[in-house]
């Protein structure tokens, strides 16, 4: 390809005949000049096919009308008539940078890409710009950020097409590119020249309407993804099945904590107008008839307004089943992947000091890699380093998430998923240091020296406990605390999660009487079997507070705890791995150290 290959712009049209003119002179000002055009007139009522046809005194542009199919059949349309190198498809409401073929047209051959997209810019907002990320594939998986004026070598594209499947919903665009970049498409982002991008305000804010565009949206994510994993795709899409609804699981949440209080209100209100309408009916005014009607009216206009408010909050108790079914279609659809049977193991790794990674490199390194599957989160500001770990271990899934709830609330949302897909042992680990000990980083080697260790006979034996009925998990020698410690910052978060878990009762008696009978594994890495904490995995991010350097005190540190004490409560057993052997351990045990004893190490 060279810098003057053709470039076809598709320009599909429905009822968008007023914006039609801004954006062919956009193409026709482009400093590239090898350009064809193509207009596709989708059956619109309004004056598109008059403009269009003012603009074809342009020998440039390729008029087509047509009866309306709908946005994905255009542009299925529109690759079948392109006859240039590559193709940009421009919808009638934007335009694009003048240079903005040249640049990505510049880019495509320098770094023999076959996708090129840019940021865009909101109409009348010109600081009000986007920020996609480079193109790193894992991410793409999570969602889109390819726009379709994107520019797309159509020798790329072959025999993909649009999928109709998908014309009367949304996301065919990152179905699209989902399907180019699994069959080798590279992309690349050019940061030189802008999309300029129409956001039409809808009247959509009624809340029941928003809900249920939020429904309609997850139900794309389950077609694609669940098509993608049927094509054959499982390595690539089994673990998002579960990722990309977590988000939408946790905001149920908030709905409905909303809906408990709504309900109590409702019911209040429910009482009150029931006993006024009785007093009414008893009262004098209302045997002599006439000046009844007024308190009768309101009354009626107040059952009327409950009656509004009940259907509301049906509303949300509709969205919190959708949230139940969803989780059990999830178990079912994620299992289709025959072609890729969960590892023997997985572990769970949140890498929020990369340079920590070395180390971890060389520990995960002594395990057997052809028994487990390693996931690893990361915040934001680490993405780049994800290539590093690629090289490294090239099956290696990563995901960016918020940093929000410590390394608690990443590993739930993957260990939630992992359960999901049939795993059943997990390794659990974590690159902070920590904030107890003066030698963090001694701390952390000291760490994960224990939990794996070099002996293979040690290793097999963590799995022989782990693969008993009764057995809980498995932690480092050394960090079994009683509860006792910290009690008071972490004990009203931790009875909460009693409470949700069980009732207030058994709470009580766990975290008064018996308090001095349960322990936990400090640091929070160790080994486990899934279905012994699964019942902690259901926490939403909703639960966690923002990140303020908090030292103790928050959900995340109250769960922490909770991973053992759930276990004992079901009468799970705990087990400590240190250099020599495996053995059980309790509170009673003398493995555990004095908490006066572990703030004094240095």
């Amino acid at each position: 390809m060279k810098q003057t290959s053709l470039v076809s712009v598709v320009i599909p049209c429905y009822n968008y005949g007023k914006f039609l003119r801004q954006a062919v002179e956009s193409v026709l000002l482009q400093t590239h000049k090898n350009i064809e055009m193509i207009i596709i007139n989708d059956g619109s009522t309004d004056s598109t096919d008059a403009i269009a046809k003012s603009l074809l005194k342009n020998k440039t542009i390729k008029y087509i009308t047509q009866e309306n199919t709908g946005i994905v059949a255009v542009r299925n349309r529109g690759i079948e008539e392109a006859k240039g190198d590559y193709i940009v498809f421009l919808d009638a409401d934007d335009y694009i940078d003048a240079n903005y073929i040249e640049e990505t047209l510049k880019v495509a051959l320098i770094h023999k890409a076959d996708i090129v997209y840019t940021d865009f810019k909101k109409f009348e907002a010109s600081t009000d710009t986007s920020d996609f990320p480079d193109y790193y594939f894992e991410e793409l998986k999570n969602h889109n950020y390819i726009h379709m004026s994107s520019l797309i070598r159509k020798g790329a594209i072959g025999p993909i097409r649009f999928d109709e499947n998908l014309s009367t919903a949304s996301h065919e665009d990152w179905d699209f590119f989902l399907d180019l970049c699994a069959n080798g498409a590279k992309a690349v982002k050019c940061s030189s020249c802008y999309l300029h991008y129409r956001i039409h305000h809808s009247s959509r804010n009624n809340t029941q309407l928003k809900r249920k565009d939020h429904r309609d949206y997850i139900d794309v994510y389950h077609y694609v993804i669940k098509k993608h994993i049927d094509a054959g795709r499982a390595p690539y899409f089994e673990y998002l099945a579960g990722y990309v609804f977590a988000d939408w699981f946790a905001s149920i949440d908030n709905d409905y904590n909303k809906l408990q209080a709504e309900y109590d209100r409702t019911k209040n209100d429910l009482i009150k107008v029931t006993a006024d309408y009785i007093g009414i009916q008893q009262s004098r005014d209302y045997r002599i008839g006439k000046m009844s009607l007024i308190p009768i009216r309101k009354t009626k206009k107040t059952f009327s307004k409950i009656r509004e408010k009940v259907n509301s909050i049906q509303s949300v108790v509709q969205a919190y089943r959708y949230d139940n079914k969803y989780n059990t279609e999830l178990k079912q659809f994620t299992k289709l992947a025959n072609n890729k049977r969960p590892a023997r193991f997985a572990v769970i790794i949140h890498l929020y000091y990369i340079d920590n990674w070395p180390l971890f490199r060389k520990k995960i390194s002594l395990l057997n890699k052809q028994e487990f599957d390693l996931y690893i989160t990361l915040p934001k500001q680490n993405r780049p380093f994800i290539k590093t770990i690629n090289k490294d271990f090239p099956k290696a899934q990563c995901f960016i998430v918020p940093n929000r709830g410590r390394d608690v609330l990443p590993f739930i949302k993957v260990a939630r998923t992992l359960n999901s897909v049939g795993y059943k042992y997990i390794l659990k680990l974590h690159s902070k240091k920590s904030t107890h000990w003066g030698g963090g980083q001694d701390w952390l080697e000291s760490m994960l020296e224990r939990l794996i260790p070099e002996s293979k006979r040690l290793q097999k034996e963590v799995f022989e406990i782990l693969e008993q009925n009764n057995s809980g998990i498995v932690g480092p020698s050394g960090v079994y605390y009683p509860l006792t410690v910290n009690f008071p910052a972490n004990s009203a978060h931790m009875s909460d999660i009693v409470t949700d878990l069980y009732n207030k009762e058994i709470s009580q008696q766990v975290l008064s009487k018996d308090r001095d009978s349960y322990g936990f594994y400090g640091g929070t890495m160790f080994w486990a079997k899934l279905d012994a904490i699964e019942p902690l995995l259901n926490y939403g991010a909703s639960r966690f507070e923002k990140e303020a350097g908090q030292i103790d005190g928050t959900f995340a540190h109250a769960l922490e705890r909770m991973f053992c004490i759930q276990s004992e409560i079901e009468g799970r057993k705990m087990y400590a791995l240190d250099l020599k052997s495996v053995h059980q351990i309790s509170y009673k045990s003398e493995d555990i150290p004095e908490w006066s004893e572990l703030q004094h190490k240095k």
